[in-house]
């Protein structure tokens, strides 16, 4: 009895699963250009109708403690590995990174601070074939340098603005 109902659980569990494409499992990395010279700055979730933040960071996020970070690669484009950006939905808030303190904030007071709530010019996302290569480490700045300057973008990410 007890074997039947494991049998049945583990039946049950099997065909609740969904099967998940590699893109549902992780957000891609990104590779972006601002309008601005923002990689200093605090990025923000905004609501669709960027009239609202929904999100913010903590201060751990901004001061380099975590892996949250966006890296600086060639021709004005900034890396963005481990997802750190919003999406097209992200603020640029006119607090730089090292000087924002998350213990006293609410999004109503980061709102007065939101300093761009349209800040790219481009925004690329990393094909769902190679992010797993880049999970594994596989996708460092010299490769995505030589992507730049090779003009091989297209290859690797999908434009998304």
């Amino acid at each position: 009895m007890k074997n039947t109902l494991y049998i049945i659980i583990a039946l049950i569990s099997l065909l609740s699963c969904n099967n998940k494409s590699k893109k549902d499992i992780i957000a891609p990395p990104h590779l972006i250009k601002f309008k601005g010279n923002y990689t200093k700055n605090v990025i923000v979730l905004l609501n669709q109708n960027k009239t609202n933040i929904v999100g913010f960071p903590s201060k751990n996020d901004c001061m380099g403690s975590s892996s949250c970070f966006i890296q600086d690669v060639h021709n004005g484009y900034v890396y963005d590995a481990y997802c750190c950006l919003a999406g097209l939905n992200s603020g640029v808030l006119d607090i730089k990174r090292d000087k924002y303190n998350d213990d006293t904030v609410t999004k109503d007071i980061l709102m007065t601070h939101l300093l761009d709530k349209d800040p790219f010019v481009e925004f690329w996302e990393m094909k769902v074939e190679f992010v797993f290569d880049s999970m594994k480490g596989n996708t460092d700045t010299t490769f995505i340098n030589k992507i730049i300057d090779d003009g091989k973008i297209e290859t690797y990410f999908n434009r998304i603005k």
